[in-house]
Order: C-alpha cells, then structure tokens, then sequence
C-alpha cells in the first residue's frame, strides 16, 4: 500500500492539508511505528563460512534492519548475545576458532560471531524491520494489520502543529493516545512470534 494511496482517509477527516504533507507525517509514523513495536520480524537464513567472524545482513527491498532479534544455529542452538558471555571471552579476530556460541551486534545489521567459525553452517536470523525510507510504501499485508494505527498516528500529529487551520489538541492527543495503544499491542505480537516471516535472503560476509 503506497503512502500516498493513504492519504485520501485523513484528508476526509482533516481538511486543509496537503496531500504531500500527509504522506510524509504517514512515512514518518509508520517507521516509528515498526521501529518501537518490532512486530515486522523476518527469518534470514544466514550463509557461514569459515574464518569470517563478521556478517551484514542485506535488508529485504522496501525495509530497513532495526536489530538482530536472535540467531539459531542450524542444530537449534541458540546463540547468546555479547552482552551475556563470561566476562573472559574477547570478540575479536584472534578468538578462538569453533562453532559460534555467542554474537555482538556492531551495527542494526552487522554482527559478529564468537568463536570465529571453523566450518561452513547456516545460521538463522529473527531480525526487526522498518519500512525503509523514501521507499514510498508497505506492504498490503502490514496496512491491513496495522494500517489504521500508522493512519491514526499520522492524524494525531497533525492536529497538533500549532498555527495551522486545522490544529485540534484535543482530537491530536485521542488519536494519539490509540497510536501507543496500538504500538504496545504490537509489541506483544512481536514478542509472541506472530509477526515473524521467513526469507531466502542470505547474509554475506
């Protein structure tokens, strides 16, 4: 669902605003929206090679990796993250070589394993998405699920820019308490594993 085929539902509602700038408050809410609750999860299936300790995971087209949510090894262990090890493990390049036990996320889509890989495997990562921006659209899928959330958001905080004809604090501040509601019950769905979807997209080292 494009953006700008939303806008039509708040400009019968809110009169006075531009289309664009409707378009750009949905654009915004909507990363904001998926950011927070991390409801839009996907399974990569991530490629392993040996002596690479360091992956980048490419985003699906259309979104952007907010955080690595957990990695699987293909025997169904589950690696701890960094911020767990014991104190006396070191990720680095020189660490001990085996089977990955452990990873630390450098970056939203960048991490790195410990111990360094000693063979080639697949791992499988639950990541958090976002809709990428200036990408102009979400899926179908996600409007359905949450398109009235990301819309009432969107109303929310345009009716409460001052000096404008169509300012209205008090209906701003309903809308926007039904957009945190809504971003709380995401978060559940997040957490629960209902949001999750599996790709064939792989990490590359």
């Amino acid at each position: 669902m494009k953006y700008a085929d939303m806008t039509a539902k708040i400009s019968m509602e809110i009169f006075g605003v531009p289309d664009f700038f409707i378009e750009g408050y949905l654009e915004d809410v909507a990363i904001e929206f998926f950011r927070r609750s991390t409801v839009w999860r996907v399974i990569v299936a991530v490629a392993v090679v040996t002596d690479t300790d360091v992956y980048t995971v490419t985003a699906p087209t259309g979104s952007a990796i907010d955080r690595v949510v957990s990695l699987l090894r293909d025997d169904e262990y589950v690696l701890t993250p960094s911020a767990y090890a014991p104190p006396e493990l070191s990720l680095n390049a020189n660490a001990t070589k085996g089977s990955p036990q452990y990873y630390r996320e450098q970056a939203s889509s960048t991490i790195q394993l410990y111990p360094v890989p000693d063979d080639s495997a697949t791992l499988f990562a639950e990541c958090a998405l976002s809709p990428a921006r200036d990408y102009g659209e979400i899926s179908d899928a996600l409007y359905t699920a949450w398109g009235e959330a990301i819309r009432n958001g969107a109303k929310g905080r345009l009716l409460l820019i001052p000096g404008t004809e169509w300012v209205n604090p008090e209906k701003g501040s309903y809308y926007l308490e039904l957009f945190e509601k809504a971003v709380y019950e995401a978060q559940i769905v997040g957490n629960s594993g209902y949001g999750r979807g599996h790709l064939s997209t792989k990490m590359r080292p």
